[in-house]
């Protein structure tokens, strides 16, 4: 009996193991794809620059005023796995009535674009967009991540428990 135990702790051991260097290989593909995503966004961030001017982008122009959060990462954590979701709010920028202005202005700084002026480059808005993905990503790897320290964890506790049917 001791025998099929064993043999059993031996099999789940080798299905973790695999699983665990799967989701090795997942996570190394989401580092790169985060660091071509920053990449690509920096360049066209550069781009901009270039085709703006050096102090028409620059941290000169973020507001002064305290900015609330476009995203928000949310954690749940079910059978020791942590898990992470990307909460996201679309700027609303849309003019109700002429008497709304100041909302108007309020909705106007929300989105990053607008501090930059009303006519930005496409290279601005589509660094903003490889920005955006590379956060999706971020988040994505941090999942992966919190998936293989739960199943090493599980990983060890077979290994305990194999090394006490060994001893008994």
């Amino acid at each position: 009996m001791a025998e099929s135990d064993n043999g059993s702790i031996n099999e789940e051991l080798d299905n973790l193991a695999v699983r665990i260097l799967e989701l090795m290989n997942e996570h190394i593909e989401c580092k790169m794809n985060i660091e071509r995503l920053v990449r690509t966004g920096c360049l066209d961030l550069a781009k901009s620059r270039y085709i703006m001017g050096n102090n028409s982008v620059s941290a000169l122009q973020f507001p002064t005023d305290d900015v609330t959060p476009l995203t928000s990462i949310e954690t749940s954590t079910n059978d020791g796995k942590t898990t992470f979701h990307l909460n996201k709010t679309i700027p609303d920028v849309k003019k109700l009535s002429s008497e709304e202005d100041q909302v108007l202005d309020k909705n106007k700084e929300k989105d990053p674009l607008k501090w930059f002026g009303v006519l930005v480059p496409q290279n601005l808005r589509q660094s903003k967009t490889w920005f955006e993905k590379a956060l999706d990503i971020s988040v994505q790897c941090a999942n992966v991540t919190s998936e293989i320290n739960s199943y090493e964890n599980k990983y060890s506790d077979l290994l305990k428990k194999k090394t006490l049917l060994k001893s008994t």
